[in-house]
């Protein structure tokens, strides 16, 4: 019998005879993931019974969470009108600082190069960070 013969044979094998034949060559792995899979499914179920008794608890401890929320929230919108510190910005091509500024950094202890500016001290913008 030729080659062509032979494999001509082997394509003529069904689907069952195949999946046998893969089912044969990896039994070992097959087991060992199934071990796994069953393993994780008792895990879970395990897991999930004693989180529906834990929830009774966190359902009554949410008011206490509301409070802290609250209060980091007040906490950060305060924080908000903190000031911007002095310092040199760049300009555009062609542009100078004026000598108000330039006298200004100096006096802050800046030189300025001749495309920057000075921003003085000012609040920072309550614009949302969104749009910035």
């Amino acid at each position: 019998m030729g080659r062509k013969e032979l494999l001509h044979i082997e394509e003529k094998k069904s689907w069952l005879e195949k999946g046998k034949k893969i089912l044969k060559k990896h039994k070992p792995k097959i087991i060992i993931g199934g071990a796994i899979i069953v393993g994780g499914l008792i895990s879970y179920h395990y897991i999930s019974k004693k989180g529906e008794e834990d929830s009774t608890n966190l359902l009554e401890d949410t008011g206490d969470v509301a409070d802290e929320i609250q209060t980091i929230t007040t906490n950060n919108q305060s924080n908000e009108s903190t000031n911007v510190t002095a310092h040199p910005r760049n300009l555009s091509k062609g542009r100078q600082a004026s000598a108000e500024k330039r006298d200004s950094a100096e006096i802050n202890g800046f030189t300025l190069e001749s495309n920057q500016t000075w921003v003085k001290e000012h609040p920072r913008s309550k614009r949302s960070k969104s749009s910035a």
